[in-house]
């Protein structure tokens, strides 16, 4: 299944997968895949709780139990923690409950302006004459 395929599946139905976890031994390269999905849904499935916007109680415990199930399958491939999953796993459950959602002030539209600045930017490197 392709990484498109995988996110519009998960956004469509994000509040209604449950993750099930197969304990069928499997070739070391097939349990990496394995987990690497399973990863990855648990990222989307946190991600797209942690954007709700004044979640209700219900919605903030099924945050922290769905970040609590992606640190576990993290640490389970032992991978480094890094800055962002750190964040992730330690304070954005409680930032959620302190700030009433944090879903409004994610970092999108400041990352698109970043992005059009650069390519003005760009531009205006190559010119030369009166506007430099």
């Amino acid at each position: 299944m392709k990484l498109h395929q995988l996110l519009s599946m998960q956004s469509n139905s994000v509040l209604n997968i449950p993750i099930h976890y197969d304990l069928q031994p499997l070739p070391p390269s097939k349990q990496l895949s394995t987990s690497i999905k399973k990863l990855f849904k648990a990222q989307g499935l946190v991600y797209a709780h942690l954007w709700l916007i004044n979640p209700t109680a219900v919605e903030k415990g099924k945050t922290r139990n769905r970040i609590t199930v992606m640190r576990k399958l993290w640490c389970k491939m032992d991978s480094a923690v890094t800055p962002k999953a750190h964040l992730i796993f330690e304070h954005a459950a409680d930032d959620q409950e302190k700030l009433n959602g944090i879903g409004d002030k994610i970092e999108d539209p400041l990352e698109k302006q970043h992005q059009e600045q650069m390519r003005v930017d760009h531009v205006l490197a190559k010119m030369h004459g009166e506007f430099t």
